[in-house]
């Protein structure tokens, strides 16, 4: 390649990357001067408008091994669950009936197929009936949802 040819090539480079850099600065610049979006908290919301909110606490339960309902009993379920209580004022209720709780989930577990709960709908139909099925061991509060914090199937 000739001289004149790799002067020209140089040239070419430095005259883009000048423009990708100078395009870098200006976006920089305009996502830097965006003033950040104010996040107010459920209490400041509710004080605003004059509603009680309750607070909701999560209750988190001891890892489960179960085997599963399948033929040959050589598919096993691991999962770990954080139940959501609807008032952080009776989660020392829902912790004194976590031996009552883990007993009923210890009923649905083993009973379960791999094609039952391979799925996001059939891990969804799991959760449904652990709430369905814990809610009414508790007096004073009440499970709203149910967080599978590990679902290991092998």
């Amino acid at each position: 390649m000739s001289k004149k040819g790799l002067i020209i090539l140089v040239s070419c480079f430095v005259i883009i990357a000048i423009a990708v850099g100078a395009g870098l600065f200006l976006l920089w610049g305009k996502v830097s001067d965006t003033p950040p979006e104010t996040v107010e908290s459920t209490e400041e919301v509710a004080g605003k408008k004059g509603v009680k909110v309750m607070i909701k606490s999560l209750l988190s339960m001891e890892t489960f091994v179960v085997n599963l309902a399948d033929p040959g009993g050589k598919r096993y379920l691991r999962v770990s669950i954080a139940l959501e209580i609807d008032d952080k004022d009776f989660v020392e209720e829902a912790k004194k009936n976590v031996p009552r709780m883990r007993d009923k989930i210890l009923l649905i577990l083993p009973a379960k197929k791999f094609q039952d709960i391979r799925t996001s709908s059939g891990k969804d139909s799991l959760r449904k009936e652990i709430i369905a099925q814990l809610n009414p061991l508790l007096d004073k509060c009440k499970i709203t949802n149910l967080y599978f914090q590990e679902f290991v199937i092998q």
